[in-house]
């Protein structure tokens, strides 16, 4: 469910020009800490969000929040970048990522799977497929958003081999 709060950060930030990836407000109500995670329309990673961008966010939803009473005199923020394990929730961030690599949580898989985001489809307005192929070689999952119960991007962080310390360079010394 998706609060008068979170709305509002939501509107502040997209009239800066920025999306809302995600929000959450934890401890007590009397001294809340809003996490915020924003990032630019539109960026795969490369050149997203800068520290300046935090910082420009960050002053104006403070001022906004506390102008507007949505917020007690005692609170924290913490605005961010999404970072490279950014959370995929809505049928418009499974779609900018095609092709990314994925850990979901889903209600229909046990446990967590690795995948690569093949398709997502919008059977109707109010639901929507998403298509992964599994790391693990299973057959591709069709898989209904609305039961996904967790989902980020999962660059895979493998090391490269250096030139000459492997790949086609150490086959062929190792035929000869």
């Amino acid at each position: 469910m998706v609060d008068q709060l979170e709305i509002s950060v939501a509107e502040i930030l997209a009239a800066l020009g920025y999306d809302l990836v995600e929000f959450r407000q934890v401890g007590a109500a009397q001294r809340p800490l809003l996490q915020v995670r924003i990032d630019l329309p539109g960026s795969l990673g490369e050149a997203g969000v800068s520290s300046d961008d935090c910082v420009r966010a960050s002053r104006a939803l403070e001022q906004a929040l506390e102008e507007r009473g949505l917020v007690g005199a005692l609170y924290t923020l913490e605005v961010s970048s999404p970072g490279d394990d950014r959370p995929l929730r809505k049928p418009a961030d499974w779609r900018r990522f095609l092709g990314s690599r994925v850990k979901l949580k889903h209600q229909a898989v046990q446990g967590a799977v690795y995948g690569i985001i093949e398709e997502v489809d919008d059977i109707s307005a109010q639901r929507t497929l998403v298509l992964v192929r599994p790391e693990d070689g299973t057959e591709l999952m069709e898989l209904d958003l609305a039961q996904m119960r967790d989902a980020r991007l999962a660059p895979d962080t493998t090391p490269k081999p250096k030139p000459g310390k492997g790949g086609e360079t150490a086959r062929r010394q190792a035929s000869k």
